[in-house]
């Protein structure tokens, strides 16, 4: 079962599978982000009462809680004939049934996706506020467009956060026109009090760099527009035939299943009830959570599916950015402070409900039942193995049990072997991550990639289900060994405990002088081509401790291949080079400094990490090879235990590169226009002063 989006229904349909899991059956959530806003929140979020951790909730720690993947990846459309789903950035993923829940985005019109700023979708529209935060000027003119409760609730969160600094706007065809009259009167004398102004039908139709085009033929100065109207639904739905109502809604049922293709269901913005048609507000999505959950495990084991039951006059908590809030429900009008303090309280129990996860010992998951073999019994299914290799156009030697490959003349071997289990529970992106830490030992001795074989492991599961995560692991694999120009070989594959992935690479040299580690020279730069920190954040993953935004940034470096950095690093005349991985920082540049016979000055504030990790090492939140590196290392590095952040262990980690001194700038120069940004000159290359080699920290 493929769950698209982490909405307000499908956050409870995974807390609902966690606690009554069903055997035999595998979840997968696909979503662009590792964390989701709570709706109710997001007012505060702007206006700076909570923070981003407390205002969202962490999809991925869900996900495990429930024992679901998580892909991180936006769809671009279903294939309901073969039952699968398309990605931005993986190969199709296989599916029984399907659950939409993404919500909507606003309706455009010409110059807003240009000029504007959406309120959906929330991550985006954060990264914009930042960046109005850096740019705005006094006096700025800032207008939201949509005056339902969305548009005006962020209208007084933008006021609480820029108030005396701009003049706002409020523009709309109606305020808050689903609310009885005392709410709608009483929310424009708020408005007026705020000095905000309010214009009413007042339907904005083109957006310039500078003023906003009405009906009527009229316009209105902006700097800053803010758009919060008229929602839309994403295309692909209606163009894989899913029945779809004229502006792109999924239309569904009672039960929340779509009225064209029984194995869809959706649920929220983006599901439209045939006959009974919702307003789009969170409250609908909360509510239908738990019903959509039975009916997904109802549809499933082949039960009978209930009715999801509205309600047609439903409570809104309009907070107004004071310390006071509006209840609306029908004719009532409620406000003031204790009215604000019971949203928060509501809003707070919410997430409290999908953040204070218990512990618990799932049963079901997708394995068979029966003992499973070991040994060469163990082995992934032939026809399984046969299918998913000439699906990904791998092999080509025919049923042989070890490859042959020429080897040109004049040309030395190098060699090495990486074997990783999958510490995200997506296994197409640990595929990728996994090939990139394999093949930077090879780009660290200075070779050619050539080729590779592959050991992978997968879950013990259904033949089907075998089918697809070998499919993804190894698609992940071989999409980041194809881009470097490597061929796969072959390997073996197996089934077992979990995902695993191992990788014998190898390269080739012109000349049998690789870089080695022994090539320091006194006056060398240090350059780190990534920053630390992969082993303490993934500590915290393991832990349910780790933010969305930590996550994204760690897995965005580790996904960085190092092959087109290798060609700066030979122009500048680099003689010696490592890669960061087990070890740590210190660790590897102690083997460098005992092979050279040299010593080294370490700028500790210069040393690139990961958002986070510093975090991590305030509590505590260390890698479990954290405390034997630095065991190992500490008699070389002044002070090792102020800095933990040096012996953590990185996966896919930075190259660590002695530049000649006068080439360092130059190269760093050239790393840095090819995208490494967080590429740093971290330290300088000594003479040894005693019989052991020393690393001299300075600030």
């Amino acid at each position: 079962m493929v769950l698209i989006g982490g909405g307000h229904a499908h956050v409870e349909v995974l807390r609902q599978f966690a606690m009554h899991p069903v055997d035999g059956l595998r979840l997968t959530l696909i979503s662009p982000q590792y964390e989701t806003p709570y709706s109710g929140m997001l007012p505060r979020l702007i206006a700076g009462e909570c923070t981003l951790g407390e205002s969202h909730i962490n999809l991925l720690r869900l996900c495990r809680f429930a024992g679901a993947q998580f892909y991180r990846d936006a769809v671009t459309g279903l294939d309901p004939e073969a039952r699968t789903i398309h990605c931005r950035s993986r190969p199709p993923v296989a599916l029984d049934f399907l659950s939409i829940n993404i919500g909507s985005t606003p309706a455009m019109v010409p110059g807003v996706r240009e000029h504007a700023v959406g309120v959906k979708p929330v991550d985006r529209f954060l990264e914009r506020l930042e960046e109005m935060d850096r740019d705005l000027k006094e006096g700025a003119r800032v207008m939201v467009a949509g005056g339902g409760a969305g548009g005006f609730e962020v209208m007084l969160a933008l006021h609480a956060r820029w108030k005396g600094r701009c003049a706002f706007t409020l523009c709309t065809m109606a305020l808050l026109p689903t609310h009885n009259g005392r709410v709608r009167r009483h929310c424009r004398r708020v408005l007026e009090s705020r000095g905000i102004e309010l214009r009413e039908d007042c339907r904005i139709e083109r957006v310039d760099p500078d003023r906003v085009h009405v009906s009527g033929g009229g316009s209105l100065p902006c700097d800053h527009l803010v758009w919060a109207t008229r929602a839309s639904a994403p295309r692909w739905p209606g163009e894989a035939g899913l029945e779809v109502v004229h502006d792109g809604f999924v239309k569904v049922d009672a039960s929340l299943r779509s009225l064209s293709h029984p194995f869809v269901f959706a649920a929220g913005d983006i599901a439209w009830r045939t006959g009974h048609p919702l307003a789009r507000a969170g409250v609908h999505a909360v509510r239908q959570g738990p019903i959509l959950a039975v009916n997904l495990r109802n549809a499933v084991l082949g039960r009978p599916l209930r009715r999801y039951r509205p309600r047609r006059r439903f409570l809104s908590l309009l907070g107004t950015a004071d310390g006071r809030a509006v209840a609306s429900r029908g004719s009532l009008f409620l406000s003031g402070r204790w009215v604000w303090r019971w949203k928060r309280r509501i809003d707070e129990r919410f997430m409290r409900r999908y953040r204070d996860l218990p512990p618990m010992a799932k049963a079901g998951g997708d394995a068979p039942g029966e003992m499973r073999c070991a040994g060469c019994g163990s082995k992934v299914p032939q026809e399984i193995l046969e299918r998913v290799l000439r699906n990904l156009g791998v092999g080509g030697q025919g049923p042989e049990d070890a490859s042959v490959v020429p080897v040109p003349a004049a040309r030395f071997l190098v060699q090495s072997i990486d074997h990783l289990p999958a510490f995200l529970d997506d296994p197409h992106l640990s595929g990728r991550i996994i090939a990139i830490h394999a093949m930077n030992d090879i780009l660290a001795m200075g070779a050619r990639l050539h080729s590779a074989q592959a050991v992978a492991m997968v879950p013990w599961s259904h033949p089907r289900s075998c089918e697809e995560s070998l499919f993804q692991l190894l698609s992940g694999a071989v999409e980041e060994l194809r881009r470097e120009g490597v061929r796969l070989l072959g390997g073996h594959s197996l089934e077992g405990e979990g995902f695993a992935l191992g990788l014998a690479v190898t390269g080739l040299l012109d000349e049998e002088d690789p870089w080695r580690k022994g090539g320091l020279r006194v006056g060398d730069r240090l350059l780190l081509t990534k920053p630390l920190g992969t082993g303490m954040i993934l500590a915290a993953l393991m832990r349910g401790l780790c933010p969305g935004p930590w996550l994204s940034e760690a897995v965005d470096s580790m996904c960085r291949s190092h092959a087109r950095a290798v060609p700066l690093f030979r122009k500048a005349g680099v003689r010696a080079l490592t890669d960061c991985t087990g070890f740590g920082l210190a660790g590897h540049l102690g083997e460098m400094l005992r092979a050279s016979g040299v010593d080294a000055e370490l700028h500790v504030e210069r040393v690139p990490v990961l958002a986070g990790a510093r975090d991590c090492a305030v509590r505590g939140i260390l890698s479990s090879l954290q405390p034997g590196n630095l065991l190992a290392n500490q008699g070389m590095v002044e002070g090792a235990a102020d800095h933990p952040v040096l012996f953590d262990p990185q996966t896919s980690g930075g190259l660590l590169a002695a530049v000649p001194a006068p080439e360092a700038d130059r190269c760093l120069d050239g790393l840095r226009r090819q995208g490494w940004d967080r590429a740093t000159l971290v330290g300088t290359i000594l003479p040894r002063q005693g019989t052991a080699p020393r690393i001299r920290l300075v600030g």
